[in-house]
């Protein structure tokens, strides 16, 4: 499951979530947001960006090197999404 009008039906029946980027997994559902990537808005002379859930920090990397820019955090997994690290960063990340 990994489209947007699945995740709403989700929510809408009050299902238990179960989001993930990169898992597999057939014993749960779970819903892959991995498709759910990309920049939404993107404001370099204000250093705003907006992402979906699933953009990987390599995406966010690449997109922001090309105006000499980049996070103002460092983590080794590339691969890892930002609404991943979000979740398990706490509320020191979007401070």
């Amino acid at each position: 499951m990994s489209s947007i009008a699945e995740l709403q039906k989700q929510v809408r029946e009050g299902k238990e979530l179960r989001i993930t980027g990169d898992v597999d997994n057939t014993d749960k559902e779970y819903i892959n947001i991995s498709s759910y990537s990309g920049v939404v808005e993107y404001f370099p002379e204000e250093l705003v960006i907006t992402l979906k859930a699933g953009t990987t920090i390599q995406e966010i990397n690449n997109t922001l090197a090309a105006y000499g820019q980049a996070l103002p955090f460092f983590t080794e997994n590339l691969e890892q999404t930002i609404g991943a690290l979000y979740a398990t960063s706490g509320p020191e990340f979007s401070d």
